[in-house]
């Protein structure tokens, strides 16, 4: 409706203001010729209270990403993103722990990738339970890079070097483990 108003109102105005100008009609000889100004009537502007519309309102949608995290990433799901390192890896190797508990995981080591230099990656229970990650990249670049989620893990920088350990599974921290399975 407004629309309509718009085009319409400067058209009415601008009618109005060539009517009154001047005399409209034309002497020639005994003949009186009218022009097309005095034959159009002004038109009337007239608003319709129920066609007036509303504002339109957007409402955001919230679009939310599967954010995979320790629990939905198997091993085979990481051996399908990275490369494995050929010698490392001890599928149901053997750990013990310094409580003297032997417990069973799968570990691999992945070569270079875009986002870290080196990987080993203990996987407990089909998760992550344990990360050593040698990259030059921040843990926020090399967390959305690898596609798993950091949020409860216990991550420590190297002392020496750079890179991070990833600790999902405590079972599995450096400091608990007295035998690894590459010392068996």
């Amino acid at each position: 409706m407004y629309k309509k108003l718009i085009v319409i109102l400067p058209l009415a105005i601008s009618l109005a203001v060539l009517q009154g100008c001047g005399d409209n009609s034309r002497e020639d000889g005994n003949k009186e010729e009218k022009t097309a100004v005095e034959k159009v009537s002004e038109p009337k502007v007239e608003i319709d209270e129920e066609e007036v519309e509303e504002p339109v309102k957007f409402e955001l949608e919230e679009v939310s990403i599967a954010v995979k995290t320790n629990d939905n990433v198997t091993a085979d799901d990481f051996n399908a993103m990275f490369t494995q390192e050929s010698e490392e890896k001890f599928p149901n190797g053997k750990y013990e722990l310094k409580d003297g508990t032997i417990i069973n995981a799968d570990t691999f080591s992945y070569v270079s990738s875009d986002f870290f230099d080196y990987a080993n990656v203990v996987f407990f229970d089909g998760k992550i339970a344990h990360m050593q990650i040698e990259s030059k990249s921040s843990i926020e670049e090399i967390e959305q890079g690898i596609g798993v989620s950091f949020e409860g893990a216990r991550i420590e920088e190297f002392k020496f070097g750079t890179g991070y350990e990833i600790i999902f599974n405590e079972k599995f921290a450096d400091e608990n483990i007295a035998v690894y399975p590459n010392e068996w």
